[in-house]
């Protein structure tokens, strides 16, 4: 082997791993690592994304405690492959899976009518393990670039959507809004400090969360 034949290798071998260390190990999309790379140059010219899609898997707690490991696994899978044929291959979208059942999905914001036809399809997967058959369900949450905002803060008010978004069902998107950070849902787990229980309290944004923090089991103030 001669040494330009080597040299040619060695790039060959590198810009393979170069690909492979973005993508996700779970599905055919690209993975965390490929999402922070794509997000200077987001929404800065007219031919890049600008809206910013959260979408997240429903119920899939319960997949994997019916299920296991694999069911969720196999869950995941389905709809990473599912974003990957109806939104990166039909849209141009891009898309990420970013942390177990969570994605986000760059898009522009003229193909956002085109988006939600093709999210009515989430509403019911089949997948299939072991000959066992069960169903699986997204939802989304848009929230486009406006005011120039950072990255991060579109991406909070998209999966704020979702949240939204999930209480409606599978295939079901629902786009930011000002309403909706005021009722989305937040949530507080803690231990009594008096007869150690363990409480959750779920509540509204809009509300002061502090004036609910109350033990559902002896009533004192947490």
């Amino acid at each position: 082997m001669t040494l330009k034949s080597s040299l040619d290798s060695l790039a060959k071998a590198f810009a393979d791993f170069e690909i492979a260390v973005r993508l996700d190990d779970k599905t055919p999309l690209k993975n965390a690592l490929a999402l922070s790379e794509s997000v200077e140059s987001f929404a800065t010219t007219d031919g890049e994304p600008n809206v910013i899609v959260f979408a997240d898997i429903n119920n899939l707690k319960f997949i994997n405690g019916k299920y296991g490991q694999t069911g969720g696994d196999a869950a995941i899978d389905k709809v990473g492959t599912q974003i990957n044929d109806l939104f990166v291959t039909s849209l141009d979208a891009q898309a990420f899976r970013t942390s177990g059942d969570e994605f986000i999905i760059l898009t522009q914001e003229e193909r956002l009518d085109e988006f939600r036809g093709l999210a009515a399809g989430f509403e019911t997967l089949e997948v299939v393990i072991h000959e066992e058959v069960f169903t699986v369900a997204a939802s989304f949450g848009i929230a486009a670039n406006v005011n120039e905002l950072a990255f991060e803060e579109i991406r909070e008010r998209a999966e704020t959507a979702c949240k939204k978004a999930k209480l409606k069902g599978g295939g079901i998107c629902v786009e930011w809004t000002e309403d909706i950070a005021r009722t989305a849902i937040e949530s507080l787990r803690s231990n009594c400090h008096s007869c150690n229980a363990a409480t959750t309290v779920i509540v509204p944004v809009e509300r002061n969360l502090t004036s609910v923090r109350y033990c559902g089991v002896c009533g004192e103030a947490l």
